[in-house]
């Protein structure tokens, strides 16, 4: 059973021993480190799609109907077809808008999110950034995504929209 604790620990080694054998120490560390975080990301991704699905089905049960089950079997494929209509809008800024506060918001609501998984230990051996303020860390970061909504409501250059996002400041700090 303790081969099972240590897989993915035991295929990092061998990959990386693999990997040092064809390349010099820092190429293969390298790559290391981006295979690393592009499993990072496809985790939160997958994790994302599954709670993204779970929730729309527990909502169309509420609302008796059945949810998402169009795309793909079961409905699994709906986060793929709502994030291909997302890619495809057209993007659009306000004439009078800050473009730069205005187009940074989203990444920094998206940036906070995969930084809390630094902490995150996946098992023995499997953490990006052992901290021992691992907690406090998470409050912290988590609060930044309040400065972009903020931010972005600003950016606009509209006091409707900066009202909203003080608003919805408000609200993610009271709950």
């Amino acid at each position: 059973m303790e081969f099972l604790d240590d897989l993915f620990v035991n295929l990092s080694y061998w990959v990386h021993g693999f990997l040092a054998r064809f390349l010099p120490l820092w190429a293969a560390d390298l790559i290391m480190m981006l295979l690393t975080i592009v499993c990072f990301i496809l985790f939160a991704l997958i994790t994302i799609m599954f709670i993204n699905w779970l929730e729309r089905k527990v909502i169309g049960r509420f609302q008796d109907r059945y949810g998402p089950n169009r795309v793909g079997p079961l409905g699994i494929l709906q986060f793929v077809a709502d994030a291909i209509k997302i890619l495809t809008k057209e993007d659009i800024t306000p004439a009078n808008a800050d473009r730069v506060i205005f187009n940074l918001a989203p990444t920094m609501v998206v940036v906070p999110t995969f930084m809390v998984l630094a902490v995150i230990p996946f098992g023995r051996g499997m953490i990006a950034a052992d901290l021992n303020i691992g907690f406090l860390y998470i409050m912290a970061v988590s609060s930044l995504t309040t400065i972009a909504i903020l931010l972005a409501g600003w950016g606009s250059r509209n006091k409707y929209s900066l009202l909203g996002g003080m608003r919805v400041v408000a609200q993610m700090m009271s709950y």
